[in-house]
């Protein structure tokens, strides 16, 4: 199965360490846990929440054949279920890419808990491929107030490439941009 270029790109803009601890929410059948887990070392750990058994099941396989020295697991369920069962402060990067919860809903509480599972300095990366690029203002928007009402203080907006926009949110790093 080749890898989707958002999937590549958005992997490849996350700030990722050998020894990061990982979460991934909606990692369908694990392609990009299998990217991240490239770039993870023995002191890494990477954990990956979809609510499909399907995708679940699939992704760890993909996670097992990676062969990395990682930690690594697959949950499955909602993730605004699965995320407060995670300890507070042991992560130092979520993501997601085209999971639309986060605009199409009030995400404040989901937001919330991936703002607790972050160690500070942490970051938060939702990632969005679109025809151009840019973000819809009402995607954007909604992100926006997702974010906000989840205790982030910051969000920057940038296109990774050209089809892909991400919002980044970190933990304990204030103000707003946009690049």
């Amino acid at each position: 199965m080749p890898v989707p270029p958002r999937l590549t790109a958005a992997v490849d803009a996350l700030p990722l360490t050998p020894t990061s601890g990982v979460l991934e929410i909606g990692g369908g059948p694990g392609v990009a846990a299998s990217l991240v887990l490239e770039r993870l070392g023995a002191g890494g750990s990477y954990v990956g929440v979809d609510r499909s058994e399907v995708a679940e099941r699939r992704s760890r396989k993909r996670c097992a054949e990676a062969g990395s020295a990682a930690a690594w697991t697959v949950l499955r369920g909602p993730a605004e279920e699965v995320v407060p069962t995670l300890p507070a402060s042991s992560l130092d990067v979520a993501f997601a890419v085209n999971v639309n919860v986060f605009w199409t809903s009030d995400a404040s509480v989901l937001a919330s808990g991936l703002r607790r599972v972050l160690r500070p300095g942490g970051s938060l990366w939702l990632f969005y491929e679109t025809p151009s690029g840019t973000v819809s203002e009402r995607v954007a928007d909604g992100v926006a107030r997702s974010l906000a009402e989840g205790g982030f203080s910051s969000a920057t907006t940038h296109t990774p490439t050209a089809r892909l926009g991400a919002f980044t949110a970190s933990v304990g790093a204030p103000g707003v941009t946009k690049r």
